[in-house]
Formats: C-alpha cells, structure tokens, sequence
C-alpha cells in the first residue's frame, strides 16, 4: 500500500471500475475498498491482461474500486532526450507568464471550451445516417501560416485580453446579481 502522492502520474494510464464477480468476491472486495478507503491509500498490485503481466493502481472513487494501468519504467522515455536547447529567459518574462497564468485560472472545468465536440460531432453523423439523411457539414477551420512571434510582446498581449475578459465576468456576475444581466452584451470566453 502506498500514498497516492508517492505514485509518480506518469506511470499512471486508463482506469477502470472493478466489481466483485458473485457474492463470494462481495465481502473481500468490500474489505479492500473500506481499508483503502479510511488509509487514504492505493493498492499497487500485478494482473494479467491480454496475456501480458501489467501492474495497476488500485485506489477508491464513490464505493468503487478503480484500477489504473500502470506503466512498467521501460516504458516511460527519459525527459532528458526531450529538453530544448538552453534559453535564456528574463525574470520581466517570467513575471508576464505568471501573470498571463493567474488570470486565466479557473477553479472549475465547465463550459464549452471542456466539451467533448469530437463525440458530439460523431453522434450527429451516425444519427443522419440512421435517418438516411445527409450528415451535417462542418465548418472548416482555417489554417494560418506559421509565423515569427516577438514572444513578450504576445504575452503582454495575451494577459491584457485575459485581463479583459476577467473583467466583463466580474461585471456579468453583478449584473446578473442585480438582474440586469440583459444589459450586458455576452461575451464568448476563449482560453
């Protein structure tokens, strides 16, 4: 049993919802969940899938045992390989980052910008084809160029739209608290 926190994330893949397979499985799988449960712990246990012997994470979401696929090391490529060349950065940059993150944070993920337009767009296209009618079109995106950016410049550019746009939220709020939300044009969040 180890901590959540001791599990390095990287390791960590798909999760599945496990059950007790009949009423001799029930009361060991309950054992399990409850001691998991009041430990605030996770199981790291071997199985077999597909032939392979896999190691898991076993932890508790809402009275159910989840299991992780955990990846083995050698599976795992070296961040060193990955690294960019060194820069050097300012700390004006640094700060302007920061300052671009803090005003974008959210505490919530909700919204159209969290929803699953793929899925959406798939059951639109195998419903129009359940009807025998044409699928429906999608707008194309377009492409631009790549382009040089002074990234500093982007940045403060970016924090001051951030900033904006925190501001007619907060002007949104109190005026739909004030119930005159029909007053205030709205707006389109973009990250």
């Amino acid at each position: 049993m180890r901590a959540t926190e001791a599990v390095d994330p990287l390791k960590i893949g798909e999760g599945y919802y496990r059950a007790p397979s009949g009423q001799v499985a029930a009361k060991p799988y309950k054992l399990l969940r409850m001691a998991l449960d009041r430990s605030s712990k996770v199981a790291v246990a071997k199985y077999a899938w597909s032939g392979r012997e896999r190691l898991g994470l076993l932890r508790v979401r809402e009275d159910v045992i989840v299991l992780h696929a955990m990846r083995w090391p050698d599976e795992i490529r070296s961040p060193e390989e990955l690294l960019p060349p060194p820069v050097e950065l300012s700390d004006e940059e640094i700060d302007g980052a920061l300052a671009l993150m803090d005003s974008m944070t959210r505490e919530d993920l909700e919204g159209e910008e969290f929803q699953d337009t793929y899925t959406e767009a798939l059951s639109q296209i195998i419903e129009a084809k359940r009807e025998d009618r044409e699928p429906p079109k999608l707008a194309e995106r377009e492409s631009k160029p790549g382009q040089i950016v002074d990234l500093m410049a982007a940045l403060n550019e970016s924090v001051q739209q951030a900033r904006g746009l925190a501001r007619r939220g907060r002007r949104r709020a109190r005026a739909a608290l004030l119930g005159l939300r029909a007053a205030v044009p709205h707006q389109r969040r973009h990250p």
